[in-house]
């Protein structure tokens, strides 16, 4: 799949945690596929939006590994204003989390970045996630 292709027209495109590891990680086998929608970002073709709830959940592991430099690193990209717009979890989303997780069986935390994706009216979620499922107007994209 063309994953720019994919992303031809969005204006907001919401980011799942897994996109920050592979790009901040360089991973080997995703880096080059997340690589492109950061600099499309950086140069403008669309907005990228993520939610508080990434930013909890990438510092999970450094703080697990006692990498406190790691934690930093991630937080400071996140609240690169000019690169990505960290949005709040707002009670109207975990409201419609709370209903997605019950009529779907979704994992709440996966319900939290979909709703909110959908509060900040974000045309594409990428993510490599596929028990994550797009719901109206959310084209879902996964990379793999």
């Amino acid at each position: 799949m063309d994953t720019l292709k994919a992303l031809q027209g969005a204006k907001r495109v919401y980011l799942d945690t897994n996109c920050f590891i592979y790009f901040l990680e360089q991973h080997p086998d995703f880096f080059s596929v997340v690589l492109p929608i950061f600099e499309q970002g950086i140069e403008g073709q669309y907005r990228l939006v993520t939610s508080e709830l990434t930013l909890a959940e990438l510092l999970v592991r450094p703080y697990q590994l006692g990498r406190s430099d790691v934690a930093m690193t991630y937080r400071d990209f996140l609240l690169d204003t000019e690169l990505i717009s960290l949005e709040p979890i707002t009670l109207g989303a975990l409201d419609k989390a709370a209903a997605t997780k019950a009529a779907h069986r979704t994992a709440l935390p996966d319900a939290i970045h979909i709703s909110t994706a959908l509060e900040q009216l974000c045309d594409v979620f990428v993510t490599n996630d596929r028990k994550m499922k797009g719901t109206g107007s959310l084209q879902m994209l996964y990379l793999s």
